[in-house]
């Protein structure tokens, strides 16, 4: 476990097979009533699973790189752009398909994307491919090579703060190669691809979903113990005030009573 940000990662989960109701609801006690709120929007319980996952994801996340055990409050940006409430220069984001959920924690700006393969469509292609990478794609017309573009392309509209609403088809990225300070990585998994932009190059975490569970608990064990120790130092504070008076004046009479009979 760093506690020091110094590598930054993409964490990742796709065994939602295992995501049982008897689980999910074990999941739930790790996620704060307003992310629950959140989630219960989606019409689709493996949506609700992906949303929460993601915020567990985010959870892992935070302790791991920077020792953060507290459940963060994530507000909105006017972009749309997610980020801490407590104003810390820890940046994330998150992503999540049917296949899995994804998130990337960096100390600069970031945006990650996890995308279901699509197959090569010619149609869809000229929206958000350059002629570049259109013309690429018609040669090799592989779900993979169709898929990894728009992957890349989300993960720099989601590192821009502009989500998808942006000219996509006006540039051209690759995959590993530096541009204008950025650089975009994206990654072939058997369902999906992972896509991740950073102004650093960020290293991919696949978790298990027993891992994500037991960090989740490790988070809550220690944060106990944690306000298990606030509680002690409080009742001896308590008692010291109670013992020698609330500055300590009674300690240092009895000190000078002591020294000028001579003890």
């Amino acid at each position: 476990i760093r506690h020091d940000g110094s590598l930054k990662m993409v964490y990742f989960c796709d065994e939602l097979d295992g995501v049982t109701a008897g689980v999910e609801h074990e999941l739930d006690k790790y996620i704060p009533a307003e992310r629950l709120e959140y989630a219960a929007r989606y019409r689709y319980r493996t949506d609700r699973i992906l949303s929460k996952l993601s915020y567990l994801l985010l959870r892992v996340g935070l302790s791991m790189e920077y020792g953060i055990r507290e459940r963060p409050e994530i507000v909105i940006a006017e972009s749309g752009k997610p980020h801490l409430a407590d104003g810390r220069q820890i940046y994330f984001n998150i992503s999540h398909c049917r296949k899995g959920a994804a998130c990337a924690v960096s100390g600069k700006e970031v945006g990650v994307d996890i995308q279901d393969y699509v197959c090569y469509d010619a149609r869809l292609a000229p929206l958000f491919m350059s002629r570049e990478e259109a013309d690429s794609a018609g040669l090799d017309r592989t779900k993979e090579a169709f898929t990894r573009v728009w992957a890349l392309k989300e993960s720099y509209g989601k590192y821009k703060s502009l989500g998808i609403c942006y000219k996509m088809n006006e540039f051209t990225i690759k995959s590993g190669e530096w541009n204008e300070g950025v650089v975009s990585d994206s990654y072939l998994y058997r369902d999906y691809v992972v896509a991740v932009t950073s102004e650093e190059k960020l290293e991919l975490s696949k978790l298990c979903l027993h891992t994500v569970r037991e960090q989740c608990e490790r988070l809550i064990r220690e944060r106990n113990t944690d306000e298990q120790q606030v509680h002690n130092a409080k009742i001896a504070s308590e008692q010291f005030c109670q013992t020698f008076g609330q500055d300590g004046s009674q300690l240092q009479r009895e000190k000078d009573y002591i020294c000028s009979a001579g003890w």
